[in-house]
């Protein structure tokens, strides 16, 4: 319920799971020439996450940036509901002889480059936090179970009194404050291997949670619409007693579903290899 209320035009969307269908939207050929594992799920439909094939058609962003797979991989969709298109790019893993790298330009405003907070985005996150889970379940998040959790509200895009609440809350200013500190000893070249260094909250992050008013401490929540899962023989359930079934992902999506459509071959971009 939260990424899809941002209603402001997006420049640049990253994720780590590339979204559903997007393999048939490039060179699929090509991607199944390196990563031929991967045919039966680009034939079935099941490659890549049904949700972030839901935000592409929703937030439709000038680019998508993904990763997971360790592949280059270009495509670009072209949204029905107008001219807008957006642009997706995976690479590679980061070793010699791959495709790991590429820069691009994006057109700014004009303005000196200033890392700031996002209003509206701050705002869904204080009006859901009492919906965030960590557990490794699946918690109901349909309209009604949500509503029923949130007072009957299940629709989380911002008020203009929720924005203004967020700009007050920081101040007047959104600017992100540049005091990243190092909270894990940083690699040298040379190292021997060395164990996992144990969690240490970053110092930004706390300050952030403080100045938003969002809860200290995300991981131990337990998601407002049920209670921690547990795992018995008939699936997975909240404590209080709903079964939580698995949720099937959509049918293939094709241009004839008026939803989003590839561009033909030969006006694919592939965002360029220098």
């Amino acid at each position: 319920p939260r990424l899809p209320h941002p209603p402001q035009p997006m420049d640049v969307f990253l994720s780590h799971d590339w979204p559903a269908h997007i393999a048939t939207m490039g060179d699929t050929n090509a991607l199944l020439r390196k990563k031929s594992f991967l045919r039966d799920e680009v034939r079935d439909g099941s490659l890549g996450s049904p949700a972030g094939e839901q935000l592409l058609k929703h937030l439709k962003p000038d680019y998508w940036f993904a990763a997971h797979l360790h592949v280059k991989f270009a495509a670009v969709v072209q949204h029905a509901a107008g001219a807008s298109a957006t642009r997706f790019l995976s690479l590679d893993k980061c070793l010699p002889q791959r495709d790991f790298m590429q820069l691009i330009t994006v057109d700014g405003d004009g303005s000196p480059p200033v890392l700031r907070y996002d209003a509206e985005w701050i705002a869904v996150l204080r009006s859901t936090a009492h919906l965030f889970s960590n557990r490794r379940g699946r918690v109901p998040l349909d309209p009604q179970a949500v509503g029923r959790a949130s007072g009957g509200r299940a629709d989380f895009g911002p008020s203009e009194e929720e924005l203004s609440s967020v700009l007050e809350a920081a101040g007047g200013d959104l600017a992100v404050p540049l005091d990243f500190a190092v909270t894990a000893p940083p690699y040298q070249h040379g190292d021997p291997p060395a164990a996992q260094p144990h969690f240490a909250e970053s110092p930004q992050t706390a300050a952030f949670a403080r100045t938003f008013g969002l809860p200290a401490e995300f991981r131990s929540q337990a998601g407002g619409t049920s209670g921690p899962a547990v795992r018995d023989g008939r699936g997975l359930h909240g404590v209080d007693g709903g079964l939580c079934l698995p949720v099937p992902p959509p049918p293939p999506t094709t241009a004839a579903d008026g939803v989003f459509a590839p561009l033909p071959v030969d006006e694919e971009i592939d965002l360029g290899d220098d």
